[in-house]
């Protein structure tokens, strides 16, 4: 009798374990985020990369998530090169399979890292590479790129991004290379450890739950670069961010490829329009007030003449995309400047 009522306290023990298996009981505590360097840190002193690696291998799995051996050097104009083993794989969706170079995502060794000094928590980056390889779609890059970097003017609470020229070689053909550009994003829990907070994952998420500022900045700025591929509910192109001792997460936004201000070969967008038809519906009543909506209006038009044109100074980006991209801007600018129609779009309806 002692047995069974033994055996029932572990069945019941380890079924306790199992539902929480998801939820630890005691978490890691982090070290101060400015105690620690990163790899994708490390990767922000270099401006060229290489990547040696087998094109047939990965272009035959793109579908799949194996991972391939692979090695990248990395080279600075102030720094000594730098060579790593890691294992890489295809990741994304649409790109993954239709584009003739898809996105990669980097797995670092830990051992590797760790030898580095480097904070090895954070081994696994995303890098943003180019689509078809043709000129234009280089350029494509370099907006998306700078995309980020325009966000990363509006808030910190966004993802870092660094751009690099890139050179893949052939693991068995060392004579077979491509050169384009590519840019690395910062570490999903990385972004959430630097803004003091955790990752949260899950669906039906509401903008109750919504830190007010995040959400707003957000909106705006999707609004602005014509974007509309993005929702809430099923965290859509957005990370959500949880801080200790506060109820509301902190929204942050990401994959702007979409939008009218990168408009990629891929995707067919009004290329001087913000306005997104049967889209609009996602930008309305986001703001509660009309103080609220003119405080960050005037955020926007403050960020207009530097952080919003910071795109003008890369040497990359040709004369014919940046004019596209100031274009995009120019709209939103002259847009805002309606109040009566922002009031209609952005406040919320009186019930």
């Amino acid at each position: 009798m002692k047995n069974n009522k033994f055996i029932l306290m572990l069945f019941v023990f380890f079924g306790f374990l199992g539902l929480t298996a998801n939820t630890p009981l005691f978490k890691e505590a982090k070290p101060d985020f400015d105690s620690i360097e990163t790899i994708f840190q490390k990767m922000g002193a270099y401006q060229q990369m290489e990547i040696t690696l087998n094109f047939d291998s990965l272009l035959a799995s793109r579908r799949s998530d194996f991972e391939h051996p692979a090695q990248i050097k990395l080279i600075g104009a102030d720094q000594m090169d730098l060579s790593l083993k890691l294992k890489v794989r295809p990741r994304g969706k649409y790109r993954r399979v239709m584009c003739d170079w898809p996105p990669l995502r980097l797995n670092f060794s830990d051992t590797e890292l760790k030898g580095l000094n480097v904070y090895h928590k954070y081994d696994k980056i995303k890098l943003v590479t180019h689509c078809k390889n043709d000129a234009k779609d280089a350029q494509t890059l370099l907006k998306e790129y700078w995309t980020y970097k325009l966000y990363n003017g509006v808030s910190d609470n966004s993802f870092r991004v660094h751009l690099m020229e890139i050179t893949y070689i052939d693991a068995v053909d060392a004579s077979r290379t491509m050169e384009s550009y590519a840019f690395v994003i910062e570490n999903n829990q990385e972004m959430a450890h630097r803004i003091n907070g955790e990752l949260v994952e899950g669906y039906g998420t509401k903008v109750d739950a919504l830190e007010t500022s995040s959400y707003q900045n957000m909106v705006l700025f999707n609004y602005m670069i014509g974007n509309a591929d993005w929702r809430i509910n099923t965290q859509k192109n957005l990370k959500l961010v949880r801080h200790k001792k506060r109820e509301l997460f902190t929204i942050v936004p990401y994959d702007f490829d979409y939008s009218n201000i990168v408009s990629p070969s891929y995707v067919k967008l009004a290329p001087t329009s913000n306005t997104l038809g049967e889209n609009d519906s996602i930008f309305s009543g986001t703001f509660k007030d009309k103080e609220s909506l003119e405080q960050h209006i005037q955020k926007f038009k403050r960020l207009e003449k530097n952080e919003f044109s910071s795109f003008n100074a890369c040497e990359f980006l040709n004369r014919k995309e940046k004019a596209k991209m100031k274009l995009i801007l120019k709209t939103f600018f002259k847009v805002i400047k309606n109040k009566k129609k922002l009031e209609g779009m952005f406040l919320q309806k009186e019930v």
